[in-house]
């Protein structure tokens, strides 16, 4: 207690030695005993005891060589304590992380179940947000779905109750907050919000304070179905992983409303197919009432050739057909008919055609065309016209109509010849007057000459070598003057008397006088009078006539060397008379005009000719209810028909 003097203080404390106890008692200044005494309250390896051991052993040198030691290694305890402790919080915050994401992979797994189960588009919405609230414990979680990606047609939400509400109410009126405009405008997949910088005066800006909002767009297949948002609890940041954890959530969940779009795509194919089934089933049903009511008969055959249907129409005239091909229910056959039109129809055309059964003698008019069933499968239908009635009239119209165009063509001809005859009849009409003044010029020396052929004729004697010329002479002269006496009128020749007469002597008469022809064109004439001995009665001037024409015609038209040859037959009442030459033929173009009047083609003949030989055949023997026609190849000769009708005595 002295003035100057140092203040000390003693410390006491029990050391345990060999299994006795011992009290120690230090007196020191007052500093170092509180040192000592602190040391050894906070050092986890020096005790009083062995401070004090040590200063007994060592002094207080020692005491304090040791203290800092003692201070060195409590700061290092220190700092690893504090170390320790650091490590515990990091521990306690990745525990923490652990947690929250396992919270989140919970609620990718609840949605992951509500894709398998759920079939209903808002109750997947609803029950996502639910299970979002429910695993993660975020403020709010809400979902907007998209119509055609354009407007929000169904929003739902969870937590803060009629916050959330006001908002799905305020989205639906198309009037959603600005963050939502944002992520639907933007090609990122997620958009965080920190309302701090980005709100606004945004509606939802209080609910929003001293959180984060994460907004995912919910894409899938190419298509935007809506958005997911979520709402973070006060003072937690939303970080990258949980990001991708969020964007699995809402792919996870477009996945769900595509399957959703897709089944119900689905379901309304199968409602559509099935009212189309209902729909051709009762189309089929109104069909076959239409066909059994039908007057034409109706079948329904299928690829395989298996009939469907018949209508009564048809199982009248062919029986039932359950179980039967078409081939064989129709005709018979074993397999299908070679001209089935079933290959036509299934490739969807329409073919119509006829047939003939020969089973039943009809005709049908047949009609095939695709039907197609409820199943999506093709058969052929058929109808069945009976056009046997038709055809049959058809048939008697065609025969009438030949008949008719026969009749046609056969006054065509009438009209034709009576305008060639009327061509004829004018030319021979203007040659009759011309002729007419000829023949009375021929007539007078003509008369001469018969007066004085009669005086001469007197005066030969029946023994004179060609007294037997003087008859033909006679007749000639008596035939030219009958032939001038026509020329008065060409048209219409004098009818010459009919009488009986040996046919053969009548030709064998006409071809003595052409043999002076014959022999100035060197031509041999041979006769072919067969069994023409017989008498006929006729006009024998007009038939000397016309086959004086004729025969001179067929001379004259022969080359040199050339035979003309005279076919004579009697049958019944038909005289015929046929002349060939072998003579160059008559070119086809000038046959329709030899028969008119002064058509001639001897203008280089010394005989010359006016044309008018075998027009005047032809009046005669028409006159005489027969005809003259030719037939006539070039370069092979004429062949020249003259018929002729006569009375036998």
């Amino acid at each position: 207690g002295q003035k100057g003097a140092t203040e000390k203080l003693v410390a006491y404390a029990p050391v345990h030695i060999n299994g006795n106890i011992w009290s120690v008692a230090v007196c020191a200044p007052v500093g170092e005993v509180e040192e000592i005494i602190h040391i050894s309250k906070h050092s986890q390896q020096l005790t009083l005891a062995f401070v004090i051991l040590a200063l007994m052993a060592g002094g207080f040198s020692l005491l304090a060589s040791s203290y800092r030691w003692s201070r060195s290694l409590e700061r290092k305890v220190v700092h690893r304590t504090r170390e320790l402790k650091e490590t515990n919080r990091d521990l306690v915050r990745v525990e923490e992380r652990i947690e929250h994401l396992n919270s989140v992979l919970k609620a990718i797994r609840n949605v992951n179940q509500l894709i398998v189960v759920e079939r209903n588009r808002d109750h997947l919405l609803q029950k996502a947000c639910d299970a979002l609230i429910e695993a993660r414990s975020y403020d709010a979680t809400w979902l907007g779905f998209l119509k055609e990606g354009k407007t929000f047609s169904r929003v739902v939400g969870s937590g803060l109750g009629e916050e959330v509400s006001f908002l799905c109410e305020r989205v639906m009126d198309d009037e959603p907050p600005l963050c939502i405009e944002n992520a639907l405008a933007q090609k990122d997949g997620l958009l965080v919000v920190d309302q701090s910088g980005a709100c606004g005066d945004c509606f939802f800006r209080n609910a929003c304070t001293d959180k984060q909002v994460a907004i995912i767009r919910l894409e899938h297949a190419d298509r935007l179905f809506g958005v997911l948002a979520v709402l973070s609890a006060p003072d937690v940041a939303i970080d990258e992983e949980e990001k991708g954890l969020l964007e699995e959530v809402a792919g996870d969940i477009a996945i769900g409303l595509h399957n959703i779009e897709l089944e119900e795509t689905r379901l309304r194919g199968e409602k559509a197919l099935r009212e189309s089934e209902k729909m051709l089933r009762r189309e089929r049903d109104r069909l076959r009432n239409i066909f059994e009511t039908m007057d034409d008969g109706v079948y329904i055959v299928n690829r395989d050739y298996d009939i469907e249907y018949v209508n009564s129409v048809l199982t009248a005239d062919f029986g039932p057909y359950e179980g039967r091909k078409c081939y064989a229910y129709f005709h018979d056959f074993e397999e299908a008919c070679p001209w089935c039109k079933s290959q036509d129809v299934f490739s969807g055309k329409t073919v119509r055609w006829e047939w003939y059964s020969s089973k039943k003698g009809k005709t049908y008019d047949l009609i095939d065309t695709p039907l197609r069933n409820a199943d999506g499968t093709i058969s052929k239908l058929e109808l069945f016209r009976d056009i046997t009635k038709r055809k049959h009239m058809e048939e008697q119209i065609r025969r009438h109509n030949e008949e008719l165009e026969e009749l046609v063509q056969a006054r065509m001809a009438r009209i034709q010849e009576l305008e060639r005859q009327q061509v004829e009849n004018e030319k021979l009409a203007a040659a009759g007057r011309m002729a007419a003044r000829i023949a009375h010029e021929i007539n007078n020396p003509l008369a001469g000459i018969k007066n004085s052929f009669l005086l001469i004729k007197d005066a030969i004697h029946e023994d004179y070598p060609y007294y037997e010329y003087v008859g033909r002479i006679e007749k000639e002269i008596d035939r030219i003057a009958r032939i001038v006496r026509q020329m008065f009128d060409l048209y219409r020749p004098d009818r010459e008397a009919s009488r009986e007469f040996p046919v053969d002597e009548a030709i064998r008469d006409v071809a003595a006088l052409l043999e002076a022809g014959c022999r100035e064109y060197e031509v041999i004439l041979e006769v072919d009078t067969g069994d023409a001995s017989a008498s006929v009665v006729m006009p024998e001037p007009l038939v000397r006539q016309v086959l004086y024409n004729v025969l001179q015609n067929a001379i004259e038209a022969s080359p040199p060397g050339g035979i003309v040859r005279i076919v004579v037959a009697v049958s019944e009442n038909v005289l015929t008379l046929t002349i060939f030459d072998q003579g160059g033929g008559i070119p086809e173009e000038m046959g329709s005009q030899i028969f008119e009047p002064f058509f001639t083609t001897k203008s280089g003949l010394t005989t010359g000719g006016l044309g008018l030989g075998l027009s005047v055949s032809r009046n005669i023997v028409e006159s005489l209810g027969g005809s003259l026609h030719f037939e006539s190849t070039a370069g092979q000769g004429t062949v020249f028909n003259i018929t002729l009708p006569f009375n036998r005595m």
